[in-house]
C-alpha cells in the first residue's frame, strides 16, 4: 500500500512539474516591441516564477515586450542589433536569434 501511495505522489509531482514547464514555455515572447538594448548579458531574467542568473558574456541583446506585457531577452547578431531601435517591431527567428 505504501509503495502505491509513493508512486501516486511521484506521478502527481511529475504532472505538476510538466504543467509548470509547459506554462512557462507557452509565455515565451515570439513577437513584440524592442523596449531595451544592451551589449553584454542581462544579469537576471525570469522563467515563470523562477529567477535565472547568467554569467556575463559579450552579446548583442534586445529586450522584447509583447502586447500582454510579457518580456524576454534575445541574443541577436550585430546587424540586427544596429538595425532595430527601441520601439521597433521584433519577430523571433530561431535560426538567427537565441532566447535568454
Amino acid at each position: 500500500m505504501r509503495k502505491k501511495a509513493v508512486g501516486h505522489l511521484l506521478l502527481l509531482a511529475l504532472l505538476c512539474f510538466s504543467i509548470f514547464v509547459f506554462t512557462a514555455c507557452a509565455r515565451a515572447v515570439n513577437e513584440g516591441i524592442v523596449v531595451d538594448k544592451m551589449y553584454g548579458s542581462p544579469v537576471r531574467t525570469t522563467l515563470g516564477p523562477l529567477d535565472i542568473l547568467y554569467t556575463p558574456r559579450d552579446n548583442y541583446c534586445l529586450l522584447i515586450e509583447d502586447e500582454t506585457g510579457n518580456r524576454q531577452w534575445y541574443i541577436v547578431d550585430e546587424v540586427t542589433y544596429r538595425q532595430l531601435s527601441i520601439g521597433s517591431v521584433f519577430v523571433f527567428n530561431s535560426k538567427l536569434h537565441q532566447p535568454l
